[in-house]
């Protein structure tokens, strides 16, 4: 009788390298030497390794999409918070700007030797405080176009360290700058990039009440979008831990007592609107690099002259 088991096939291939043989059994399938070699995935079905890179970009387009997505919310978000606090700040500013005249008039009644003298001066040093929060709200509430010049950045950082050279001795804070002679000009708003380096050397000035130093290093570089003017703010401060900065840009959120949490909103939406960026590096203990990268100002910018002169 014939047998109903599959017959062992043996189909030896030669080559001058070595012997080649595939072997087919009732229950399985196998190659060996270049035979495996040329049936393995890869080389037998170069299709594969496409789709798996076409599965990896997909995967990395769909992580963009609700990147973009959750950025988009967010800046909704601002939006709305930004209107809100425009109508607080104004209905804000109003009565303060009453009590801050009351104050004044009551202090130069008192006798610097009476007890109400210090309590009126208490007074008057909030309104101060309250004032400094509202600007910082209309601030980050307007949508102010930057008017965009040539500016020298060597000088707007001279003006910013020099005002803030007191509060640094009072810090034992020593402050240090650096920058190349022959640095070519940003294209930025003067004033606004003023305000930001203010912002960011007040920061560090603070981050050390017990010393340190602050290094200011201005430097040509470039970008994906060309020449580029980097000024790094390094400090010798606390440092930031991983979970606070992934918060520092965040609106109202602060670390300081009596902080309204706007300084760094407002500088980010300030440098963003004229085409620069701020990077921060940092660790516990280890202080801290704000980096502000504003775009160079070229050969044949329409601007009219140097600091809009």
């Amino acid at each position: 009788m014939r047998s109903n088991a599959a017959p062992t096939i043996d189909l030896s291939l030669t080559s001058t390298n070595e012997e080649q043989s595939f072997t087919r059994d009732p229950g399985s399938v196998s190659y060996s030497g270049e035979a495996a070699a040329c049936m393995a995935a890869e080389k037998f079905c170069p299709m594969i390794e496409a789709f798996y890179e076409k599965d990896r970009q997909l995967a990395e387009l769909e992580a963009r999409l609700e990147e973009s997505e959750e950025r988009a919310r967010h800046l909704g978000d601002l939006a709305k918070l930004g209107e809100m606090s425009a109508v607080i700040a104004h209905e804000i500013r109003n009565p303060l700007t009453g009590i801050s005249a009351t104050a004044e008039v009551l202090l130069d009644d008192i006798a610097p030797e009476d007890p109400r003298h210090e309590s009126v001066s208490i007074i008057l040093d909030e309104i101060q405080r309250l004032e400094k929060i509202v600007r910082n709200l209309l601030d980050f509430a307007r949508n102010r176009k930057p008017f965009i010049t040539r500016v020298d950045l060597r000088e707007e950082i001279e003006h910013v360290l020099a005002s803030v050279s007191h509060l640094a001795s009072q810090h034992d804070v020593t402050i240090s700058g650096s920058c190349a002679d022959d640095l070519e000009d940003a294209a930025a708003d003067a004033e606004l990039v003023r305000q930001v380096f203010l912002n960011i050397a007040l920061n560090a000035v603070q981050a050390m009440p017990h010393g340190g130093e602050l290094a200011v290093k201005l430097y040509s570089d470039a970008d994906g979008r060309g020449r580029c003017l980097r000024t790094a703010f390094i400090d010798t401060g606390c440092g930031i831990s991983k979970e606070i900065m992934e918060k520092i840009f965040d609106p109202f959120f602060t670390t300081k007592t009596g902080g309204a949490g706007l300084g760094l909103a407002v500088s980010k939406k300030i440098i963003e609107a004229q085409r620069g960026s701020i990077t921060v590096e940092s660790r516990p203990g280890g202080g801290s690099i704000f980096i502000v990268t504003l775009p160079a100002a070229d050969a044949t910018d329409s601007a009219s002259g140097k600091n809009g002169q």
